[in-house]
């Protein structure tokens, strides 16, 4: 199987979200948002092929034309963009948490995970507003 990026679709999917169609989904809410194959084939019936492959930012060169299986990675109900947020994927089903570190520091490995607040002395010095020379 080879997947490559559909160019097209992911213009498609930044125009939709410079035009506001797209929901902050939390972590997991994509497998409760994430189109039913009844309304797949609903879609199909009604938009046809290439506007369902819009919606798949890969498509498999080796699997048949106007097949499911062609389009890869789904992004969208088809009327929003629903980016992944919080998660890895790692294979059909198995999700990898990120680990989230705002403001705090990471912690070595080893360590229990209790990452340190950032105090004044862990920041970058801010750059000067002008360089005025």
């Amino acid at each position: 199987m080879t997947t490559s990026l559909n160019k097209h679709s992911q213009e498609f999917a930044q125009d939709q979200i410079k035009q506001g169609h797209v929901v902050l989904d939390q972590r997991d809410d994509w497998s409760e948002h994430q189109p039913s194959t009844k309304a797949e084939n609903e879609f199909i019936e009604a938009h046809g092929w290439d506007e369902y492959a819009n919606w798949h930012l890969g498509v498999d060169d080796e699997a048949s034309e106007h097949t499911k299986a062609r389009y890869r990675f789904p992004y969208g109900d088809f009327e929003r963009v629903h980016p992944v947020r919080s998660e890895r994927r790692r294979g059909p089903g198995r999700a990898a948490k990120v680990p989230r570190h705002r403001g705090r520091r990471r912690p070595p490995p080893g360590d229990d995970g209790q990452a340190e607040p950032l105090t004044a002395a862990h920041r970058r010095p801010a750059a000067p507003a002008s360089l005025d020379l």
